[in-house]
């Protein structure tokens, strides 16, 4: 609801005592009767730069016109006319003066056969508050009615009571209206709404011989919701939008981790990556032309040094760590390059859950296989320092 602007506010703030009505009344006006004050009244907290009234039932523009705040009288008696029928009426000054009046029913109570109709209603405190815009008349003066009853059913109903009853100009009856009436009705309507809408598409269709057909989902969010989501009812909504939204998490946190981490996690979990892992030497190329994922791309022609490493992998012994990574330091120090790069690659396997390495590192180390072995060997060093 877009925010008032009113030059007076009254905040009538009722309660019931010894059976009778009485509350407490404050009056908010700016310094010059010329000037209006913006009020937010359908908020549930208090907006920035805006000052709380009424205890928080509204709130009016700090930076506006500067404004006067009566005492607060906590003996206010509403004028009782009969039963449950009372009034409240208000002096103005002079004629055509605008007034924004705010009522807050006591707690358990109701209203019926408000005049004029309410402009607002919300919920507040666990009570029932609504507000009019008056308009003075030919001698200055405005007033309002009401019935005051308890409440038969929760607050949200009657909210939705009462404005149904305003927004289709209908009388307010506490006995009118059900949840579930109130349900059909909304029902009913956005049933004719469509029936125009269908109407209106025949029209169109019978006119320039072209049938308008429905929008596909634009996107894999609008498919889950349209086909998996709204179909549900009850209680198992909100479960399958929390899984749905984990599973989205998990899997954006998985396609950012590098193939090692990968793999350390599925062998930390207890799952055989052999068959599943990434070849050193494969083309990992990063060409956004190309229309299969870098990591099933094939070698059509391997390098000799990768025939080595393929033939010799099948062969090695189950080795520590240690052993393997001294193996590769002697092959290194005499130069042989090749062999050194298969003992360090090998090692990459058995590095221990939870080390701190720097996978960047081990990236460059792959990157330079074939073009500078020696270069490679080196970062390959460099990347196993964190674990020696």
């Amino acid at each position: 609801m877009a925010p008032e602007r009113v030059p007076n506010i009254v905040v009538f703030n009722l309660r019931i005592e010894n059976r009778s009505a009485i509350g407490s009344l404050e009056y908010i006006e700016p310094e010059s009767t010329d000037q209006l004050m913006r009020v937010r009244w359908a908020v549930d907290s208090q907006p920035r730069g805006f000052t709380p009234i009424g205890d928080g039932v509204a709130y009016i523009y700090s930076k506006g016109p500067k404004v006067d705040i009566v005492p607060i009288s906590d003996d206010a008696r509403p004028t009782h006319l009969e039963s449950q029928r009372y009034q409240w009426s208000e002096g103005l000054g002079q004629p055509g003066i605008i007034l924004m009046f705010i009522l807050i029913l006591p707690e358990g109570y109701t209203l019926d056969n408000p005049t004029p109709k309410p402009s607002g209603t919300k919920l507040f405190k666990g009570r029932l508050a609504l507000y009019w815009i008056l308009k003075g008349d030919d001698i200055g003066r405005t007033a309002v009615e009401w019935d005051m009853k308890g409440i038969g059913q929760g607050l949200e109903t009657e909210i939705l009571r009462i404005n149904h009853a305003y927004l289709t100009n209908e009388s307010v009856t506490l006995s009118a209206f059900s949840v579930d009436d109130i349900t059909d009705y909304y029902i009913t309507r956005r049933a004719g709404r469509q029936h125009e809408k269908a109407g209106r598409d025949k029209q169109r269709t019978e006119s320039d011989g072209t049938a308008k057909p429905e929008k596909a989902p634009d996107n894999l969010f609008q498919v889950f919701w349209l086909y998996l989501v709204q179909p549900l009812k009850g209680p198992w909504r909100l479960p399958v939008i929390i899984v749905i939204l984990i599973c989205g998490m998990c899997y954006a946190v998985w396609a950012v981790q590098t193939t090692a981490t990968k793999e350390r996690f599925l062998r930390f979990i207890g799952l055989d990556v052999q068959s599943i892992r990434v070849p050193a030497g494969a083309s990992r190329s990063r060409d956004p032309e190309s229309s299969i994922p870098s990591q099933w791309q094939e070698v059509s022609q391997p390098s000799e040094s990768e025939e080595i490493r393929t033939k010799e992998q099948k062969t090695l012994p189950n080795l520590s760590l240690k052993e393997i990574l001294n193996s590769a330091d002697n092959f290194y120090k005499v130069e042989h390059f090749s062999k050194a790069l298969l003992e360090y690659e090998k090692a990459t396997d058995l590095v221990p859950f939870g080390v701190k390495v720097d996978l960047r590192v081990l990236e460059e180390a792959r990157k330079n296989i074939d073009t500078d072995p020696e270069k490679s060997c080196k970062q390959y060093r460099i990347f196993f320092e964190a674990v020696r």
